[in-house]
């Protein structure tokens, strides 16, 4: 047996070696007793006081630290352990409850008591639940909100500080060296032998695709293992957002369609609790199932260009960029039990639909519908997950018009048949939405599968949000004053007044506390938490024991406050309908500001980092989140912590995932601002030679898509509440990805078109 010198085995032993050795050269958890924050502490009730450490990665439960206080006792010296590495932000808890806790002498110390950076009380700005900062002789007092249960501050620092860690890259090279030698030697040998091993290092022509779908299942598993160093930030009690999906998962479970009908039973679609409660039967945990959903959909984008991208290769990169997307592994919003998380998937499966159906509009039609029931399947599943799905109109409606041309233009014998199929996705969506809409008639007595989406409910609210406030309030069109008035032209409002002026009221005006900026005692609330608290009202009434009761009582609201407004008892605007505020014509440069930030968050995949959240909660709560998931949850702050080994392991994953996400906001910029210079070269192109090139309506639908959905965002960030986030921008981030693809693809179609010759 003779070994053979290959110069492609040296670059295959390379990847493969870096691979092995990349957990030993990886940065050390981040090491404590180092340095330490110092800070002087009395309370005058028992608690916990909390530091947090950005070190790139957010705010985290591994980067932070925690102490005691006891009540009525003279300030103590409290020294928080910090980890190593560079300091970005600082965010200190003065105590985990509502109370009045005194700080002084804050500062940043080593082992040795030498002070690295000291703090003086303007740089702790109020943050969350705090309901005031007072400065006295040498220390500040601080009160939180009542009520409160996370209330923190914001510690101000100019520039980053410096905690060097004892292990630096030369320990970390030497660490990984001998990995890197073993792994090299062995692989380098194995691929300069002989067949059968010979194929593996010779890339043979005819064995390509085969090593290509091995490499990309490689690629998925190797997502999965980093992945799996995600625990879940589970969030007890969040009525409105992760816990309410797994009490309706729950409810499917036990054959009771979505449960007893009250406030929370319809407020969203019903598609990630149907999600949970099938990859639960499938024994699969939700975290898994989510990554091997989004897997599949990458594939499927791949495949589906198959027809117009010859090169294995192309497609593999592509594959691979679409896999590692940062927003699916995103620890703020991909480590939590949200809709979201489904949504990447589903955008890029209606895409590889629509996609496919194009490519292969030449072939047998028995190669053209399973993709079109793909896309019927995947349309009304995004429909059904969230209410905005108006946002990917652009993108799906350019690409089902551009199949249709492109079937009718040809002429084929069975050109009727194949339009017929192309009609299939939108009969399969309809069929799906009434379908869950006729469940909930029977169950609840609405025909809708939203309220939100529901004629009544929303002709209610915009009945309130038509009434003219006497003096503007940012995000609260329907203030305390315009209640008051509403009360006394609406029986049916004035039921309510207990709760809107009561406690409860109160309690709503302190959640929204944060964006408002008022003393809950005013009872200033917000509109978009006045949507929850007005169904939480309706309920607590007596309105809502059905769906049907419930939204009887919001015709009767809608009619009553319109009847009012157009007798002019009122003074108000047109009539309206839905749950954007009035937009007034000085909001415009704002709302183009923020749609301009939404398009920045997506273009340059800022704010996302791989490391998890802590969980919150209690202990109850927290075991039903590990019951329907089936996953690890994050420890909470009061919990215990995960086992030195897994959390060593952990954060060797994490700081892998973290580095392959590094590189997107590296690279992203630059390539998007090359791949919209392509589409626009292209489009001239197209002007030039009279020729539409496909993939050049596709990349201009896609970025469509993102810019309506970044105008949607912006509308409710300047009219509703603060909403310029990456949670609610997930799914367009694949589309971008494939923009940045297909951009360049339509530009060498256009290049390779021969021109038409000019008239005559």
């Amino acid at each position: 047996m003779t070994w053979s010198f290959r110069p492609g085995a040296v670059a295959l032993s390379v990847v493969l070696a870096v691979i092995a050795a990349s957990p030993f050269a990886s940065p050390p958890p981040p090491e404590l007793g180092h340095y330490f924050f110092e800070i002087a502490l009395s309370s005058d009730v028992d608690g916990n006081a909390q530091i947090y450490c950005d070190l790139g990665h957010g705010f985290n439960e591994s980067d932070s630290s925690r102490q005691p206080l006891r009540a009525k006792r003279p300030p103590a010296i409290c020294r928080f352990d910090l980890p190593t590495g560079t300091c970005r932000l600082l965010r200190f808890d003065p105590i985990d409850r509502a109370g009045t806790v005194t700080l002084a002498d804050a500062k940043i110390v080593d082992r040795e008591g030498r002070i690295i950076r000291r703090f003086d009380s303007l740089q702790f700005q109020p943050a969350h639940q705090i309901a005031s900062l007072t400065p006295k002789e040498g220390s500040l007092e601080i009160r939180t909100a009542p009520g409160a249960d996370d209330p923190y501050l914001a510690l101000s620092i100019d520039r980053p500080i410096d905690l060097p860690s004892s292990l630096g890259w030369w320990h970390r090279i030497k660490a990984a060296l001998p990995a890197f030698a073993i792994v090299f030697l062995a692989a380098f040998a194995v691929a300069g032998m002989p067949l059968p091993f010979r194929k593996i290092a010779s890339w043979r022509p005819s064995e390509r695709p085969r090593l290509i779908a091995a490499a990309a299942i490689a690629l998925v598993l190797f997502k999965l293992w980093l992945v799996s160093a995600q625990t879940i930030s589970a969030i007890g009690g969040s009525i409105v957002d992760d816990e309410s999906f797994l009490t309706l998962a729950s409810s499917l479970l036990s054959g009771q369609w979505l449960g007893p009908y009250n406030q929370f039973t319809l407020m969203k679609g019903p598609m990630y609790p149907l999600f949970i409660a099938g990859v639960f039967l499938l024994g699969i945990p939700l975290f898994v199932a989510q990554h091997l959903l989004y897997a599949a959909a990458c594939g499927l984008v791949s495949r589906a260009l198959k027809p117009l991208v010859a090169s294995n290769h192309l497609r593999f990169g592509l594959f691979a960029a679409l896999l590692f997307n940062p927003i699916t592994y995103d620890g703020i919003v991909g480590t939590r039990v949200q809709r979201q998380d489904i949504l990447p998937a589903l955008v890029l499966m209606i895409v590889a639909g629509f996609l496919a159906i194009y490519a292969r509009r030449a072939e047998p039609i028995r190669r053209l519908w399973p993709w079109a029931v793909l896309t019927g399947v995947a349309l009304p599943a995004f429909w059904l997950a969230r209410e905005e799905g108006v946002w990917l109109l652009p993108c799906a409606g350019l690409l089902w018009a551009a199949a249709a041309v492109a079937i009718w233009r040809e002429h084929a014998p069975d050109r009727r048949a194949r339009l017929a199929l192309l009609v299939l996705p939108g009969l399969l969506w309809a069929a799906g939405v009434a379908t869950v809409a006729g469940i909930n008639w029977h169950y609840y007595g609405v025909f809708t599968t939203c309220e939100f989406k529901q004629a009544d409910f929303k002709a209610a609210f915009g009945a309130l949000l038509r009434v003219t406030p006497e003096r503007q309030l940012p995000y609260i069109p329907i203030t305390r004053e315009v209640r008051e008035r509403l009360y006394a032209v609406s029986p049916a409002f004035a039921e309510l007044r207990p709760y809107f002026e009561g406690p409860s009221g109160e309690g709503w005006a302190e959640i929204g506390n944060w964006v408002s900026h008022l003393p809950a005692t005013e009872r200033e609330i917000p509109v978009g938490w006045t949507m929850w608290a007005l169904r939480d009202a309706v309920v607590t009434r007596g309105h809502g024991h059905t769906g049907a009761e419930a939204m009887a009582y919001y015709a009767q609201l809608a009619r009553e406050v319109n009847d009012a407004c157009d007798r002019g008892l009122i003074k108000a605007g047109a009539r309206r309908t839905g749950f954007l505020s009035p937009f007034r014509r000085e909001q415009l440069i704002p709302v183009l500001d923020a749609s301009q930030r939404a398009l920045t968050l997506v273009f340059s995949f800022d704010r996302l980092t791989a490391m998890p959240m802590a969980s919150v909660g209690p202990p109850d709560r927290l075991a039903f989140f590990a019951d329907l998931t089936r996953g690890r949850l994050c420890p909470a702050a009061d919990g215990p912590r995960i086992p030195p080994k897994q959390r060593w392991l952990d954060r060797v994953r994490l700081t892998i995932l973290g580095c392959i996400g590094r590189a997107y906001p590296l690279i992203g910029p630059w390539a998007g601002g090359a791949a919209v210079f392509a589409l626009l070269a292209a489009g001239a192109l197209a002007l030039i030679r009279r020729r539409l090139p496909y993939l050049l309506v596709v990349s201009a639908g896609m970025l469509g898509s993102i810019t309506a959905m970044a105008m949607i965002i912006a509308l409710i960030d300047v009219t509703s509440y603060p909403a310029v986030d990456v949670g609610y921008l997930t799914g367009t981030y694949g589309l971008w990805l494939l923009f940045l693809f297909t951009s360049w693809l339509a530009l060498a179609e256009i290049l390779q078109d021969r021109p038409r010759p000019p008239l005559d």
